[in-house]
């Protein structure tokens, strides 16, 4: 399957080993917490970083002291098989000039143009300049999200295009334990952009919960 979003992993640093599966992510991310001298860490996680950061909390829960999600893909519904053919134009040569921007209109949600704002430049750039050398994201079994023993804080956008959003939010309040979900109407996935202050209002806040219950 394609990964819609996969400009989320460009950066600076160069990739020395091979990272061939969700535990290999796991161990990327326990080894950067390590190298930042973290024991354990309240992580916070957009789309794919939501993702990321669920993985690391299934796989290595010992260092996670809570995990926000933020209206993360693959990780409590399925991507849809229109998000994946949307993204098709976006890969091929010549078509991606102008696919690009309308896919990202169409994740943004908002109607705005995505070229006008300069993080939008540059995640237009990246998706066409860019390949990733990581697998796809893989949506976690029941009995994974079951096992989370953190706080976890899930938050799905209600306007969101890459998963259904009421099957998200049912999911994680279903299935994970210790979670505080909540289903945001107005919000499209670019929640942590279009809410930004009361994402951060709400994300300092949790933190501050579940430090408070240690």
């Amino acid at each position: 399957m394609v990964d819609p979003l996969r400009h989320v992993h460009l950066g600076a640093s160069a990739q020395t080993a091979p990272i061939r599966d969700a535990s290999d992510q796991a161990a990327w991310l326990e080894q950067t917490l390590e190298g930042l001298g973290l024991a354990r860490a309240h992580l916070v996680g957009v789309s794919l970083g939501g993702w990321t950061a669920c993985n690391l909390a299934v796989r290595r829960p010992r260092r996670v002291a809570s995990a926000t999600l933020l209206d993360p893909i693959n990780t409590l519904a399925r991507m849809p098989l229109a998000l994946v053919a949307r993204t098709i134009p976006t890969l091929i040569p010549g078509l991606s000039r102008r696919a690009t921007p309308r896919f990202l209109r169409y994740i943004d949600g908002q109607g705005t143009d995505p070229l006008a704002d300069p993080v939008g430049r540059v995640i237009d750039a990246a998706m066409r300049g860019y390949r990733k050398a990581t697998p796809q994201p893989a949506l976690f079994e029941d009995d994974q999200l079951r096992s989370l023993p953190m706080p976890i804080l899930a938050i799905v956008a209600g306007r969101s295009v890459i998963h259904d959003p009421t099957t998200a939010h049912e999911r994680a309040r279903q299935l994970i334990p210790h979670v505080q979900a909540e289903l945001w109407p107005e919000a499209t996935h670019a929640i942590s952009g279009q809410c930004a202050d009361r994402v951060n209002e709400r994300i300092l806040r949790f933190a501050a919960e579940a430090d408070s219950h240690q």
